[in-house]
């Protein structure tokens, strides 16, 4: 019985509701000349803030680009007119590392540690070219 009783209001609610909506479907406004021109300015509004996004967008990654590009070349040229240069670094353990550098003409092999710099060997210019 409480299932007949769900189903006619469920029938009953469904016509009204849809009677109401084809009343409320028909007192709206027409659209006009003005209502155009604020969807026009809305679509126009978005379309420019799309575009500032994307320019935005682009200019950082082109930043970030030249960025990573000259502070490479920087690093080259401050360590190529140096007499002290670190030609090479090797990671040897969590706190350990392997440096081959050059002073003056003359190459080195020294070591990093937390607690020490330890001078391993000199290197003759005919070993490091090989």
């Amino acid at each position: 019985m409480t299932k007949i009783l769900y189903t006619l209001f469920a029938i009953i609610s469904s016509i009204v509701c849809a009677t109401d909506l084809e009343d409320e479907l028909n007192n709206l406004p027409k659209p006009t000349a003005d209502s155009t021109k604020v969807l026009d300015t809305y679509k126009y509004q978005f379309t420019s803030t799309l575009i500032v996004v994307i320019v935005i967008i682009v200019a950082a990654v082109a930043f970030i680009y030249l960025l990573r590009r000259f502070s490479s070349k920087q690093t080259f040229q401050i360590n190529h007119h140096k007499n002290i240069k670190i030609l090479e670094r090797r990671h040897l353990s969590p706190n350990t590392y392997l440096y081959h550098i050059e002073i003056g003409n003359k190459q080195f092999v020294i070591a990093e540690s937390k607690c020490n710099i330890t001078h391993i060997s000199d290197l003759n210019w005919e070993e490091t070219k090989k």
